[in-house]
């Protein structure tokens, strides 16, 4: 147990969120995810441009979990800097989030050359048209009307 700054107590977990070692800042990482826990937020900011490719990407679910204007934001900016796996464990979190200003990027992700980051942004976009448009079709585009039926494949089913 230590004292952090202005003396304020923190707990092994929070003191780990400072740690030299990786697994200790990624379990501390998890913890902060699993308790959503919104004091821990501006470390994992801070730690989100700096820590390890494998951090960063709990990070980005912890972001998910814990939620907030700041984490989305920060989810919004990494969707338009990331290029590698992590495009996938950021649409799961912003779609947990149902940040629909990310709904257009997300939908062109849907054709990313990675099963994962293709998976998570049809989730990501599924999640998203349940709040804004009922019946949405599973790509996260509008169902398209035939006759008097809605298809999702744009044909008759």
């Amino acid at each position: 147990m230590m004292y952090g700054s202005f003396g304020k107590f923190m707990t092994d977990a929070d003191a780990n969120l400072w740690s030299d070692s990786e697994d200790e800042r990624r379990f501390a990482i998890i913890e902060a995810s699993r308790t959503r826990d919104i004091s821990k937020l501006p470390r994992l900011l801070t730690l989100l441009h700096t820590d390890t490719y494998s951090n960063r990407r709990h990070i980005t679910r912890a972001l998910g979990s814990i939620g907030g204007d700041e984490a989305q934001q920060a989810l919004l900016e990494l969707l338009e800097q990331e290029e590698r796996l992590i495009l996938g464990d950021i649409a799961k979190s912003l779609g947990q989030l149902k940040v629909i200003a990310a709904l257009s990027r997300l939908q062109t992700m849907q054709n990313h050359q990675s099963d994962w980051v293709r998976q998570n942004a049809r989730w990501a976009c599924q999640e998203m048209q349940k709040t804004t448009e009922p019946k949405a079709a599973p790509n996260g585009c509008p169902a398209k009307r035939v006759g008097n039926r809605v298809s999702r494949r744009g044909r008759h089913q």
